[in-house]
């Protein structure tokens, strides 16, 4: 079975120049998406809250939530939406 990769756009939702065309691995069974750290730094998204998840390796981490918009990255359409996202600390 292989992976389904996504080109998209996430920017910072109150400052739409801050933003970054990223590759997105797509899960299906996933609530949210993940980007790295560095790129929320980079986006300077505002945290919203933290959840707690539990990665592939079956390890539990907390991750703080932030809002982004998003652009080719859950639809087909070239539209905008708003999404959060986790951003964990790398290991």
């Amino acid at each position: 079975m292989g992976y389904v990769r996504v080109r998209g756009v996430v920017a910072n939702p109150l400052d739409r120049s801050l933003r970054v065309e990223l590759e997105f691995i797509v899960d299906t069974s996933a609530i949210y998406a993940v980007i790295p750290k560095s790129i929320a730094e980079k986006l300077r998204l505002k945290e919203l809250s933290k959840r707690r998840s539990k990665t592939a390796s079956e390890e539990v981490v907390e991750c703080p939530v932030s809002e982004v918009l998003s652009q080719k990255v859950f639809s087909i359409q070239a539209s905008s939406s708003s999404h959060n996202v986790l951003w964990p600390s790398p290991n």
